[in-house]
């Protein structure tokens, strides 16, 4: 059996990420976690953040960090902004429970925050993964004093 190559890990620990966002971002809706006063508030939206920059990982896995970084923003704006428009088939659709999730049904300044901090949690939590994927870099960090002349 083959070993994933380095793309297909890429890929499979964007999609973990997506699904555990997911997950996080449900549960901070539920009444357990909602009255927690940062996590009910902003949970949900740093977690949408964080599951769009993976979705952006995961589509071009080949892309710079930065790269991702840009491409989660701008979905990001985009989908808050268009929260801003009033047309009445995008009404019909954010009358569905399932596409709210997705598109949202209220502009708020405290969204972008809470996306720019999901997004910043995720490009760290990647770039974490790369210095552990690269095997240089992972001789590196196991030798403090190697590490320490290279920086």
């Amino acid at each position: 059996m083959r070993p994933f190559s380095t793309i297909g890990r890429v890929r499979i620990t964007a999609l973990l990420v997506v699904f555990f966002a997911a997950a996080i971002g449900l549960a901070s809706r539920s009444s357990l976690l909602r009255d927690i006063p940062i996590l009910g508030v902003y949970g949900g939206d740093t977690c949408w953040a964080i599951a769009v920059y993976a979705l952006v990982r995961l589509i071009f896995p080949r892309f710079k960090i930065r790269r991702v970084i840009f491409v989660a923003i701008g979905l990001s704006l985009a989908v808050e902004c268009s929260q801003l428009l009033d047309f009445n088939w995008l009404e019909d659709l954010r009358s569905n429970s399932l596409a709210v999730l997705f598109i949202g049904d209220g502009f708020l300044w405290s969204d972008l925050a809470a996306y720019a901090v999901g997004i910043a949690l995720a490009a760290i939590l990647d770039r974490v993964m790369q210095t552990f994927r690269d095997p240089l870099a992972r001789s590196l960090f196991r030798c403090p004093v190697l590490a320490a002349n290279t920086i």
